[in-house]
């Protein structure tokens, strides 16, 4: 069932929400903000939503075209789902009223957010691609929204948007696939797979809970012990295990798999790190100065989690 997401000044976005709206699980509601500090969501009426149909269907027509006849440079193009993303951070953005000030920053954050929506409710038929490049997507926004309200601008503030767009998918991803409940139970399918030269004495509270104390190593052994509990193909003990009788590769199986928990528990936190750089990077506020946020932080974070 899909879930609607408020933005606006007050709403804080997670990256949880992101990627539901980039994979058309969720759709977007601009929340208005009175003078008595109340909120509440804004629906745009049919027409609006015909109007944005209309505008993504030129814009398709024109820009297959022109990428047919001269390509895209500069980065290539964004992922459809990347493409949702920066959209929808590209409207809180200017829901904060710092980029671009005034009524024609609230109608443009309105604006995208029918587009996005538009976008979602295409599903699987989505094929708008937006440029990977501040450039390209500056101009490319500008041309879907009309030149009534095309002032976006090929500044920082939209290259870091993008990146915090791609990097916060990629991580939230990262994120699930690294959880405890998913990365540790599959590791335990190779452990069996390897179990007669292996036994769950490499995992042991000794080992972790008592000698090398980290969370994360401590979770991941302590999952590896739950899923292999039992198991008749992992010996319990030391006492059985056969040796690998110089196969090298059997070898490095069984040092790799002895050492699962040392891997899987720091990776696992600095995921969860970059994660929560991210949440925090892209709802932030622009400078009201002469300071430009570039996508430093973004880019730190990925690299972090890599």
């Amino acid at each position: 069932m899909m879930h609607t997401i408020l933005i606006g000044k007050t709403r804080r976005v997670t990256l949880d929400e992101l990627l539901s709206l980039s994979c058309g699980e969720a759709k977007l509601e601009m929340q208005l903000v009175a003078d008595n500090g109340d909120a509440a969501a804004i629906e745009n009426g049919a027409e609006d939503c015909a109007m944005v149909a209309d505008m993504v269907a030129a814009w398709e027509k024109l820009s297959l075209g022109k990428n047919a006849s001269s390509g895209v440079s500069g980065g290539g193009l964004l992922s459809a789902g990347a493409t949702i993303a920066s959209l929808a951070l590209l409207s809180l953005t200017l829901s904060q009223g710092r980029v671009v000030r005034g009524d024609c920053a609230s109608q443009l954050s309105s604006t995208l957010v029918d587009l996005v929506n538009h976008i979602v409710s295409r599903g699987t038929d989505n094929t708008l691609q937006l440029p990977a490049n501040a450039a390209g997507f500056a101009e490319s926004v500008n041309s879907l929204v009309g030149d009534s309200l095309g002032v976006v601008e090929d500044k920082p503030y939209l290259g870091r948007l993008i990146s915090l767009a791609r990097v916060s998918l990629m991580l939230t991803q990262a994120r699930s696939l690294s959880s405890k409940n998913v990365s540790d139970p599959i590791a335990s399918l190779s452990i069996e797979r390897l179990g007669q030269y292996l036994s769950l004495e490499p995992f042991s509270t000794q080992n972790y809970d008592e000698l090398r104390p980290h969370r994360g190593c401590v979770e991941s052994a302590s999952v590896l012990r739950a899923c292999l509990q039992g198991s008749t193909m992992v010996n319990a003990t030391n006492k059985n295990v056969k040796s690998a009788d110089g196969d090298i590769g059997v070898e490095n199986c069984v040092k790799y798999a002895k050492t699962i928990p040392q891997y899987h528990g720091p990776a696992r936190e600095a995921i969860v790190s970059a994660c929560k750089t991210m949440e925090l990077e892209m709802n932030c506020s622009e400078s009201t100065g002469n300071l430009e946020f570039d996508d430093t932080v973004a880019l730190l974070a990925g690299n972090s989690a890599l």
